[in-house]
């Protein structure tokens, strides 16, 4: 079913239709023009952001929503009561992020217009799609648009993927161009394209944040299935947006190894926010400018996950490059997702001044719509 379509089951008149907050090319293109017109005076009257409210649309006919509730209430089984005789639709797209493939990267959800959702909510379809994130776009006065960022489990400040997948659909929507950016609640995050690939700057200025990872390094080492001579150095925690725990190993073949402990997460060190996290990176020496990483991090219900491509913790690499004294500016192609079959490639770049960028690909794969 596709956008500001009805459920199975329901007639068109059951189903409120709200403002929208973007106007794809398609629906623009299908716009009689003097509905066009007036669609694009609503836009300039909001210069920060594209959202512009639409006069209220006529009462739905009372006979269409009096025939779907007879429907329902023919049903004389108790565990047939008639649904609201009003309901939202929500439009949503999936987009694969950091993918060189089509079914390679970190998938997302990005829902268009999340108006009308609350914290209860949003949460609730977060966990029901059950990707690493799933995104709420809503209008920003500081922004092109505003984002709130979910994971099944709780929400987040900032996210690399996230950003990156959202800024794409944003584009379509509100056909901005190749140069927006996007509120988070860890602050205002500019975003750029060339074509598909989307390059974000990380929310931070000066030197990042640093902590050391409040273990010994031989039992951080331990948690992870390795030894402490496999470390390059100190793990550390590492803030330029989301706070995580950064662990250098010293070939790839110790990336590879890594396995952690899921028995002794009592012991893992914990974030700011209080979640578990372990990004584990090495150096190619064989491959000049390439890094393979992976990221691990806890589970709600116990156990431990490794996520396909991670931006925010990227971005955290090249924090860990100007806290560690790397010589700049730094450029890596950083690969993640192989152990979990999808694949993600990651670029990494940390300017002269000490802004940190991170891209990728994102390639969209589906759309559809939530009936609440």
């Amino acid at each position: 079913m596709g956008p500001g379509e009805p459920g199975a089951g329901e007639s068109k008149a059951s189903v409120s239709r709200r403002p929208q907050l973007f106007r794809s090319a398609r629906a623009e293109l299908c716009m009689a023009p003097a509905n066009r017109s007036h669609t694009l005076a609503g836009f300039a009257a909001t210069p920060h952001s594209f959202l512009a409210p639409l006069p209220p649309l006529p009462p739905l006919p009372f006979i269409a929503i009096r025939r779907h509730s007879s429907l329902l209430a023919s049903r004389h089984s108790p565990h047939h009561s008639p649904r609201p005789a009003t309901m939202t639709n929500y439009a949503f797209r999936i987009v694969n992020v950091f993918a060189e493939s089509t079914f390679g990267g970190n998938p997302l959800c990005v829902f268009e217009d999340a108006r009308g959702l609350d914290d209860a909510t949003m949460q609730a379809l977060a966990l029901q799609f059950n990707l690493s994130e799933t995104t709420f776009v809503f209008p920003s006065d500081n922004a092109t648009a505003a984002v709130r960022i979910f994971t099944p489990g709780y929400e987040m400040r900032f996210a690399g993927h996230p950003t990156l997948g959202t800024a794409h659909v944003v584009r379509d929507l509100a056909r901005t161009g190749d140069a927006l950016s996007l509120e988070f609640k860890a602050g205002v995050v500019p975003v750029t394209a060339e074509g598909d690939r989307w390059t974000l700057t990380a929310p931070h200025q000066g030197q990042p944040k640093t902590a050391p990872a409040g273990l010994p390094d031989a039992e951080m080492a331990s948690l992870l299935g390795l030894s402490v001579d496999d470390l390059a150095g100190s793990p550390m925690w590492v803030d330029t947006g989301a706070d995580q725990l950064l662990v250098p190993v010293r070939t790839p073949d110790a990336v590879r190894r890594a396995q952690p402990d899921s028995s002794r997460l009592d012991r893992w060190p914990q974030s700011s926010l209080g979640r578990k996290t372990a990004y584990v990176f090495a150096f190619d020496p064989e491959q000049p400018g390439k890094v393979l990483v992976r990221y691990f991090f806890t589970k709600q219900g116990g156990g431990v996950a490794e996520d396909p491509g991670t931006g925010s913790a990227c971005a955290n690499l090249g924090g860990w490059l100007l806290a560690t004294g790397h010589a700049l500016p730094a450029a890596y192609a950083v690969d993640q997702g192989e152990f979990v079959g999808r694949h993600c490639r990651l670029d990494l770049a940390v300017t002269a001044e000490g802004a940190i960028r991170v891209g990728g690909r994102v390639i969209e794969i589906g759309r559809g719509t939530i009936t609440l």
